[in-house]
């Protein structure tokens, strides 16, 4: 074999490598990028429990919230400033999940099991008041996707 011949052999054994490698990092990101999509899946959902359970574990706070959903207006300052900060959290977990979703790193599944509940709270009095005081507090596409789930496509408020 001359030296022509070995250098072809060379470049042929290095092009195989080339794309072998490339190969291993395509499945390697792909697996990163499905641990990754698990992991925010996992954090929203763990979101969501420990808001809930911290309502469930204490009655008065229940009850606070029961009543602020119904209607904020019937709450002392204090209280309905209490409201206020678990409304702002909830949404702030729902739009977690929405820019998640949006730019691929989320599971749409996950936005769409969501909107079930998204729904039901704005169809509280005291969600859609809370809610017409401070979309402002949120993105612009946040606003425009909450603004479609409170009309619904009937246009009654949290229609689906």
């Amino acid at each position: 074999m001359n030296i022509m011949e070995l250098g072809a052999m060379g470049e042929l054994v290095g092009g195989v490598a080339v794309i072998a490698s490339l190969i291993y990092v395509g499945i390697q990101l792909r697996q990163s990028t499905a641990a990754t999509r698990a992991a925010s899946y996992h954090a929203i959902k763990d979101s969501f429990n420990e808001g809930n359970l911290a309502i469930a574990k204490d009655p008065e706070l229940c009850t606070l919230w029961l009543t602020w959903l119904k209607n904020r207006a019937d709450l002392g300052e204090s209280e309905r400033f209490q409201g206020d900060l678990l409304a702002l959290t909830f949404f702030q977990m729902f739009e977690t999940a929405f820019y998640q979703s949006e730019v691929g790193m989320g599971e749409q599944k996950l936005l769409r099991s969501l909107e079930d509940s998204f729904r039901w709270l704005f169809a509280q009095e005291g969600i859609r008041a809370w809610w017409d005081e401070n979309p402002f507090k949120f993105g612009d596409d946040f606003q425009t996707y909450a603004t479609s789930i409170l009309s619904g496509p009937d246009g009654a408020p949290g229609g689906s």
